[in-house]
């Protein structure tokens, strides 16, 4: 008996240990192809840093100087998110509040200033972005109306309270300050806080060129020296702004006869674009304002003299992360940093919101030197992060208590957001769940991939420096993930 145990013993140490080899040399055989792809012509030059990890069994699959800091792009956005789901939690919703300095008469009349507590709200916009489809501006004026609010005999005061403007970080480049990507951030927003700027021609050469706003209320002073060039000639249109000023100086010419320029502006004072577009839902609700708009920076959030009337909530937290993730949204990143600091600190400003995200990371143990962030989109190329970083943090997440809230604000391939036309056609169509990071020389792709078993595998592939197209880079990382899910789903 003693024999015929030992026997079988060791046929199931033989197996274990046969497997083991199996397992040692399927990884080999993975390694092998990460380098192979790696060592191409075309990517001469260019750096890696690539981890694949169980956060199940906590072992690492395979890996490429996975400790190589590089600059993650809108990766970044990913961590955001993760640090705003643990802080805020998932059904966190931003708040603007509305007071009234006076009781309203039984006619609805204001003898006083409608007052607006900022939230740090990014949702306002003037396309439907709610579940019953009513674009967000038109839905709070139907709220104000439906209180009762009928005319405004003073001002549409804005306060800002914790919330700091705050124009071109020093860590963006300067080109990008006059990008609508790049946005200016405060309490309020609106609209991405952009508006269109449409260029036509006038009618004779060297007429001056006409400009129109959309929408006509935004706070931009445009000082044009554009002019009317011969016909078909090449249009071109320069312009300069300067950080938290309103002023824009626009040079250039435009063929007689064209049919326009369209340019997407970046608005400087986004408390002020809210509020103009409030006022102007507000009158098309029916609502008579006879004041102006008025902007507090800072003030204290003391409701002396002020009478509470209406709270608006945006909706649940991670809509506003899907649409950060998912498209790739620098505004709504920014916004969500913010709330992170007023929620820590009490104080909305990038610094605080930053602080916040540390303290996440350094909570749950994931190295600092890993994951270095000076913004909250990515548009910095001062942020750096590695792949055993971010790896690191998926695994946190997959481990969360809301890491189903979160895995939902990722991208899926092939069928929404940065991922809606990669991956859709291969095996791999619904089984990665990821944020894509893009800028000049820096594509990363990292999140989570679904096996045949419905075992999840975390991953980070990080690319930057390559001198190749981007479109091949992402032909290399996709390829990778594929070999990973061949491997492992067998």
């Amino acid at each position: 008996m003693t024999i015929r145990r030992f026997s079988v013993s060791l046929l199931i140490l033989c197996c274990f240990i046969h497997l083991g080899n199996l397992f040692a040399a399927d990884r080999a055989e993975l390694q092998a192809f990460i380098d192979s792809l790696l060592t191409q012509k075309s990517l001469t030059g260019s750096s890696w840093s690539i981890r694949f990890y169980d956060p199940d069994k906590e072992e690492v699959i395979a890996e490429y100087d996975a400790d190589r800091l590089l600059i993650p792009a809108s990766i970044v956005k990913m961590v955001n998110s993760a640090a705003a789901i643990d802080r805020l939690g998932p059904d966190f919703r931003f708040e603007t509040r509305f007071f009234t300095s006076a009781p309203l008469s039984a006619e609805g009349q204001l003898n006083g200033d409608l007052i607006v507590s900022a939230g740090g709200d990014p949702s306002m916009e003037t396309k439907a972005a709610d579940p019953l489809r009513v674009p967000w501006t038109e839905n709070i004026a139907d709220s104000l109306f439906s209180h009762g609010l009928r005319e405004i005999a003073g001002d549409i005061h804005l306060v800002t309270h914790a919330y700091h403007l705050e124009c071109a970080p020093s860590a963006w480049e300067i080109g990008d300050v006059k990008e609508g990507f790049a946005p200016a951030v405060d309490g309020f927003g609106f609209n991405n806080n952009v508006c269109q700027l449409a260029i036509f021609p006038g009618d004779s050469v060297n007429a001056p060129a006409r400009l129109t706003l959309f929408p006509a209320y935004s706070p931009l002073r445009i000082n044009s020296g554009i002019i009317t060039g011969e016909k078909g000639a090449d249009n071109w249109v320069d312009y300069h702004i300067t950080p938290c000023e309103s002023e824009v100086t626009i040079t250039g010419v435009i063929a007689l006869g064209d049919d326009g320029e369209y340019m997407w502006m970046p608005i400087q004072d986004p408390s002020a674009y809210f509020g103009e577009a409030l006022k102007a839902a507000l009158i098309d609700r029916g609502i008579v304002v006879l004041g102006n708009v008025r902007v507090e920076h800072g003030g204290k959030p003391s409701n002396n003299g002020r009478v509470p009337f209406y709270t608006h909530y945006s909706a649940p937290l991670t809509i506003t992360l899907s649409l950060m993730n998912k498209d790739s949204d620098n505004y709504s990143a920014e916004y969500v940093l913010r709330a992170l600091g007023i929620d820590r600190a009490g104080s909305g400003s990038a610094e605080a919101g930053l602080k916040a995200i540390l303290a996440f990371l350094n909570r749950n143990k994931i190295e600092r030197q890993q994951v270095r962030l000076v913004d909250g989109c990515g548009l910095a190329r001062r942020n750096l992060c590695s792949a055993t970083g971010l790896t690191g943090l998926l695994t946190v997440m997959h481990h969360h208590r809301h890491s189903n809230a979160f895995k939902y604000t990722l991208a899926h391939s092939g069928i929404d957001g940065t991922l809606d036309y990669r991956m859709g056609t291969s095996k791999l169509a619904g089984r990665v769940r990821a944020k894509t990071g893009t800028m000049t020389f820096s594509s990363s792709l990292a999140g989570y991939l679904t096996l045949e078993s419905g075992k999840e595998i975390v991953f980070a592939v990080l690319c930057n420096n390559f001198s190749t197209s981007r479109h091949h880079v992402r032909g290399i990382q996709d390829q990778i993930i594929e070999r990973v899910f061949d491997e492992y789903s067998n």
